[in-house]
């Protein structure tokens, strides 16, 4: 079973070097780049489980690392050095997508827990997700909700459902719905339809 890989991206040897050490002791495979067009090469020839990407980059920002990432669903946390604060924060998470946000200095102990918590809620290299069975033939019971202001007496639909291979669904629902107006059971027959008003002869002549 092929270790997990970690993308690090920071352009201090040092600090990558550090976290290098850091990943290989859980266990994985630190994947290391100084730049972001570097990461970005990175990314597109090989997949990554994780990413811990710095904010300030020397060719581009690290928000366009994280967008690479985000858009091929690899979770990733940003470090930064220079924008500091809890607006900075809430941006980096809200708005570009990250899963934290570490200010430097910060506890390595506390990014690899981050990391490993993203490590184990990713699905394994080959592992494939379970998809119900196509229910193309079998009848199903639908819930409906209806409006308070018609009180159904009875609703039965049935359908059947076709998933197609590259997991679009179409569905075709066939039923009757009962429902009365307000203030009449919906099992009583309608009500006679109101006559029309006498006119004048027939006034005279009753």
């Amino acid at each position: 079973m092929s270790r997990p890989r970690i993308l690090l991206v920071d352009d201090n040897a040092a600090l990558l070097t550090l976290l290098s050490r850091l990943v290989e002791a859980e266990g994985w495979e630190p994947v290391a780049a100084a730049r972001g067009r570097q990461a970005l090469e990175l990314i597109a020839s090989g997949r990554v489980a994780a990413a811990a990407v710095d904010v300030l980059l020397p060719d581009i920002m690290g928000y366009e690392v994280g967008a690479a990432l985000r858009q091929l669903g690899i979770p990733f946390v940003f470090m930064t050095g220079i924008f500091k604060g809890g607006r900075a924060a809430e941006e980096g998470q809200a708005k570009h997508g990250a899963a934290g946000y570490f200010e430097k200095p910060f506890p390595g102990k506390k990014l690899v827990d981050a990391l490993r918590a993203l490590v184990e809620a990713a699905p394994r290299a080959g592992e494939v997700q379970a998809r119900s069975p196509p229910a193309d033939t079998d009848d199903f019971d639908v819930d409906v909700a209806v409006e308070d202001d018609q009180p159904t007496d009875a609703l039965d639909l049935t359908g059947r459902v076709t998933v197609t291979e590259d997991g679009r669904v179409s569905a075709i629902l066939r039923g009757e719905a009962v429902w009365a107006p307000a203030g009449r059971p919906a099992s009583a027959p309608p009500a006679e339809p109101p006559r029309p008003p006498p006119t004048a002869a027939q006034v005279h002549a009753e």
